[in-house]
């Protein structure tokens, strides 16, 4: 299992480019997000070979999540050099964001945590 790390989150006019560092090639999204609440992350899951890699959006990345969740745009990843898509990462965003309100499953830590930094979010779907 390989991490990455976002190094930054940036909006050009209709989409969302991530940079992270050293992708590879095989590198392609999976169309799937799940959260380490132990590290206080969202980690969407890349598709390499046989087994998955994990970029992890940690806190420091949360208030761009919460700009992607408020106007879901297409999300892109790359490292300078290799770029892929990262399929449904708005969709799943916001279905875990719904999933995570109000579910102490995640932890009371990581759920205070997400309902404080995503609340218009939350505002705007009620």
């Amino acid at each position: 299992m390989q991490t990455l790390d976002v190094l930054a989150v940036i909006h050009e006019e209709s989409r969302w480019t991530v940079t992270a560092s050293q992708l590879d090639s095989t590198f392609s999204g999976s169309g799937r997000m799940i959260t380490d609440t132990d590290r206080g992350s969202f980690v969407y899951l890349i598709e390499a070979g046989d087994h998955y890699s994990y970029l992890h959006f940690d806190q420091k990345d949360w208030g761009s999540l919460s700009l992607i969740a408020g106007a879901p745009a297409p999300v892109f990843l790359t490292d300078g050099t290799h770029t892929i898509e990262l399929v449904q990462f708005s969709d799943e965003l916001i279905a875990l964001l719904h999933s995570i309100e109000g579910n102490d499953n995640y932890g009371n830590q990581f759920v205070e945590q997400t309902e404080k930094t995503f609340h218009q979010f939350y505002q705007a779907a009620e």
